[in-house]
């Protein structure tokens, strides 16, 4: 059966603290709690273990642990981007969290692109290394804005090449080249990307799914097709876990919003079956 949590993300232009974040997983039954490094900033162990009790008495598995920044291995040196990845999973491995989200590169200037990929896949194994140490798996997420890993036969090109046990890969449903969750590039929005089978294609390497809404005043997603999502992710035998990211611009309540989308999506998994 799969599993439901909501991303703290969701919430970026609308800060919230961890707390109210906990105790809104529970009000809305979630079955996950999906975070990002920026909840804890600032937080001694004995805050966060605190929350992590907290968690745990309300009956929220710990889901991923969001971290921004883009990095690949360029020199020898010490990269600020990995060290980024380390502490993140330090934070995952104390919260007890299995897995961080990591995104991938944009090309260097003079860089090639099969440089790129190289480097790319290099950093992701180091930052798996010290994961793995941690027992905590490091995973890619699609991005676009530029970022290499925008496209279907991109991710499986880094996961390949990375070659490594402990680096996952973690499918952003609307986060892809040209498409409409490409907000950074909106003059390059091409309707005929076909997304959707960018996501079936992805699915066989995915160890969680995140879920992107844009537009769920109404009740029910209208720019990406859960219907059709769903469909594939049955197809595909996924039974993961699905992790609600709010990104639109609706003038609704936020958590209103999210509300809405919670229930979609519960909607969409059990009309599949799922």
């Amino acid at each position: 059966m799969i599993k439901l949590g909501i991303n703290y993300t969701s919430y970026k232009a609308h800060p919230m603290t961890a707390e109210k974040f906990i105790d809104l997983h529970a009000e809305l039954k979630m079955d996950t709690i999906d975070w990002h490094t920026g909840a804890f900033k600032g937080m001694d162990k004995k805050e966060l273990l605190r929350l992590k009790n907290k968690a745990l008495m309300k009956g929220l598995p710990m889901g991923y642990m969001g971290q921004g920044g883009s990095f690949l291995r360029v020199t020898t040196t010490p990269d600020p981007q990995i060290q980024m990845c380390k502490d993140a999973i330090d934070l995952s491995a104390f919260l007890g969290i299995p897995v961080i989200r990591t995104f991938g590169a944009l090309p260097p200037p003079g860089w090639t692109v099969d440089q790129t990929f190289e480097g790319l896949a290099k950093g992701l194994r180091e930052a798996a290394e010290y994961g793995a140490e941690k027992g905590v798996m490091v995973a890619l997420q699609n991005h676009n804005h530029g970022n290499i890993a925008s496209k279907a036969d991109a991710i499986i090109r880094i996961l390949k090449e990375a070659n490594h046990p402990n680096v996952g890969y973690i499918l952003d449903t609307g986060q892809w080249a040209n498409t409409i969750g490409d907000q950074g590039h909106v003059d390059k929005f091409d309707p005929t990307v076909d997304l959707y089978g960018y996501i079936e294609k992805v699915l066989p390497y995915t160890c969680w799914v995140r879920a992107k809404i844009y537009e769920v005043a109404s009740g029910t997603e209208k720019a990406l097709d859960y219907d059709r999502i769903y469909g594939i992710l049955k197809k595909g035998k996924y039974n993961g876990s699905v992790s609600l990211v709010y990104e639109g611009y609706e003038k609704d309540d936020r958590t209103e919003l999210v509300t809405k989308a919670a229930k979609h999506l519960r909607a969409m998994q059990a009309k599949h079956g799922l």
